[in-house]
């Protein structure tokens, strides 16, 4: 804790919440409102070229609006991006939460009930956010807020797009074992890479771990391009949304409005997702797409 700190002149550091991989997030209030905010530093590696420094900050910028003007639960506001001794920070909205993560690190995987009610919400977030042009391209474990009033909010937007095709270390890149198959290969970011994201983020809520997670990089990477996906003890709807999801073939992968109807079914009953039912079965005996 640093109570002294304060960013910008106008952000003073109270606590830190929380530890990522490019630095703290702090609890910390706003001078001017008088309002408490989380503040994410945004540290880049030393050695960095200027060039590729403002790269990044007019990248986090252009996404930082875009973000900022959605209006969606599941989304937490931003509300200023700002530099502070060469280091960008993101001020968002203060949400009361764990991440997933740290939840399952420390009480183990949900049950099926929670763990849909998280689908159902980061789903529905990410839907708004490519309806505005905005892809995620992290959505992982790490970044899935929990809120103790039940509320889930997925946070990080526009950060992984401003580090994106920058010489970084591995550490900056995210986890591998979140990263849909097709971006491993060189595809560019799209809709259907963040939803695969989603499945792999679900199969850890149920399960404990990522789908290919290995004790080391280079084996997830391995078991993500060969090894077959593992069993989820769902079944069911929720088990069908993380299976669809997690397809290898974008073409074979369940749309944002099939996995929405499954999820929905399977928070309330399975007779309103019959027919997405009936056609997954259906799809799963075709041969691949591609």
């Amino acid at each position: 804790m640093i109570p002294s700190r304060v960013i910008g002149g106008r952000y003073v550091l109270l606590s830190e919440i929380r530890y990522g991989r490019m630095g703290a997030v702090w609890r910390a209030e706003d001078r001017l409102t008088r309002r408490e905010v989380a503040v994410r530093e945004l540290q880049l590696p030393a050695g960095l070229a200027p060039a590729d420094r403002a790269q990044f900050r007019d990248r986090l910028l252009r996404d930082a609006r875009t973000a900022g003007r959605l209006r969606h639960p599941g989304i937490g506001a931003v509300h200023d991006v700002i530099t502070d001794d060469d280091i960008d920070h993101v001020v968002s909205e203060l949400i009361e939460a764990r991440t997933l993560a740290a939840t399952v690190a420390e009480d183990g995987p949900l049950t099926e009930r929670p763990a849909t009610t998280v689908g159902r919400q980061v789903l529905s977030a990410l839907r708004t956010a490519h309806g505005s042009g905005l892809l995620h391209r992290d959505v992982a474990p790490d970044n899935v807020l929990l809120g103790r009033d039940g509320r889930v909010v997925l946070t990080g937007f526009g950060i992984a797009a401003a580090l994106e095709g920058l010489p970084l270390p591995a550490p900056f890149a995210g986890p591998v074992g979140y990263t849909a198959p097709e971006r491993l290969a060189g595809a560019p970011a799209s809709a259907a890479a963040d939803l695969w994201a989603l499945g792999a983020t679900l199969f850890h809520a149920v399960e404990g771990a990522g789908p290919y997670e290995r004790a080391t990089a280079a084996e997830t990477l391995e078991a993500l391009t060969h090894a077959d996906l593992p069993r989820t003890r769902c079944r069911g709807p929720l088990g069908s949304v993380i299976v669809g999801l997690l397809a290898r073939s974008p073409q074979g992968r369940l749309s944002a409005e099939q996995a929405a109807a499954l999820l929905d079914a399977a928070a309330g009953g399975a007779a309103s997702a019959r027919g997405v039912l009936t056609w997954w079965r259906w799809s799963r005996r075709r041969p691949p797409i591609g």
